[in-house]
């Protein structure tokens, strides 16, 4: 048995010190790809053409002097001139030359390329490998990863 010292016994004090604090902690990833849809789609397109009917009309006319171009309504009216040798020279309205303008419309199906984009959202926890999504989808999807669901430990 060890013997009792006469000097005083020495204990030491422990105190112990608590610091609290947050520290931020990525729990999950959620990842929003959008994918493009195609879809083919007839729709009506109403077009107007414009043609020119050329009527010529025979006059054989003399005249003593010459014309400009004129309007009879939506026509217009272009004198063409001859000369010829009679036993005197005499001016003759050989022709008209009537321009008519012509406007149809008609409608045509065309088929048009749509495109229309579906956004997938998807919700993985932080080192999953394998992607989870009830979209099937074979398109080549455009994604963002973002960290979510940050939690604070105390």
């Amino acid at each position: 048995m060890p013997k009792p010292s006469s000097d005083p016994a020495v204990l030491p004090l422990i105190e112990e010190e608590l610091r609290v604090g947050h520290e931020r902690v990525d729990t999950a990833v959620v990842r929003v790809a959008v994918d493009a849809e195609e879809t083919v789609q007839t729709v009506p397109l109403d077009t107007i053409v414009e043609t020119t009917e050329v009527e010529r009309v025979r006059v054989d006319r003399p005249v003593s002097e010459r014309s400009a171009p004129w309007h009879e309504g939506d026509v217009l009216v272009v004198p063409v001139y001859e000369e010829r040798v009679v036993v005197q020279r005499v001016l003759v309205l050989a022709e008209e030359v009537r321009l008519r303008q012509v406007r149809t419309r008609h409608t045509e199906d065309l088929e048009v390329v749509l495109r229309k984009e579906r956004a997938r959202v998807e919700r993985h926890a932080l080192g999953e490998a394998k992607t989870r999504s009830d979209d099937t989808n074979t398109a080549a999807p455009r994604a963002a990863a973002v960290p979510t669901d940050r939690r604070s430990r105390e």
